[in-house]
């Protein structure tokens, strides 16, 4: 059998692998603060690391197939570039939520993002589809922001849709838009709650009383992103009934 183990550094606990930088003094609160963020983030880079080693790992000797090994894969790249806007965002150097990076294609995009999270769907015995035109939907910017956007919305659906319940996913191109819609049969939205909800740490009464847990961040972090490249997202809802999300973004001319 395979020894899966690593001599990783420091992926046990939240301590900086440089001692010598943990030693110096600091002068004040936000110096300290700073520090333990830096190792933290630190931390965080080696665990990733690990995990991804590790699947190298498992690929290289055949003990886990690509259907369960990719999502794994997606979800550790997801992480890592959370922590590079992380450390970008720490260092000044991040542009915005969706700094252009170049060129992608959506539609590419969007398939691998329903796959990552189709086991939670599965898991609740959902009725989770996608459907997509034939062909690429090329846009300019950050493939990474875009990502993170369509990745809330899409875990929104899933999170707030009961055991067997559905959901769609429906990406539509014309000349110079793609159009995305995520509509699901989940516990739906107060009517009087709903513009604030993209505001940050905005929950609906209903989502705080169900128990289901969350930050209220998702949808703020979404209009963010989709804005940042002058696209828009609408929100239709009925308490009870279900939700559907509509995102509008750019395509390359």
């Amino acid at each position: 059998m395979l020894n899966l183990s690593l001599d990783m550094p420091n992926c046990q606990g939240m301590r900086p692998a440089n001692r010598q930088t943990a030693r110096q003094p600091v002068s004040s609160a936000d110096g300290v603060d700073a520090l333990r963020t830096s190792s933290l983030r630190h931390d965080m880079a080696n665990c990733l690391t690990a995990l991804r080693l590790r699947g190298e790992m498992l690929r290289r000797e055949r003990l886990l197939d690509a259907e369960h090994l990719t999502p794994i894969t997606q979800i550790v790249m997801r992480m890592e570039m959370l922590l590079h806007d992380w450390s970008s965002l720490a260092s000044g150097t991040a542009a915005g939520p969706g700094a252009p990076d170049g060129r992608f294609d959506l539609s590419h995009l969007l398939y691998h993002i329903v796959e990552a999270n189709r086991p939670a769907a599965v898991a609740k015995a959902q009725t989770f589809t996608l459907y997509r035109q034939s062909g690429q939907a090329m846009m300019v910017g950050s493939e990474s922001a875009i990502q993170r956007a369509l990745d809330n919305l899409i875990q929104n659906a899933v999170k707030y849709t009961p055991v067997e319940g559905s959901i769609a996913v429906t990406l539509t191109v014309d000349e110079r838009w793609a159009a995305i819609s995520i509509v699901d049969s989940g516990i739906g939205i107060p009517y009087e709650e709903q513009a604030q909800l993209f505001a940050p740490y905005q929950r609906a009464s209903n989502a705080l009383t169900s128990g289901i847990p969350g930050a209220g961040l998702g949808l703020f972090q979404a209009r963010d992103a989709v804005e940042w490249h002058h696209g828009q997202v609408h929100l239709l809802s009925k308490e009870g009934v279900g939700t559907e999300i509509i995102v509008r973004l750019p395509l390359l001319g």
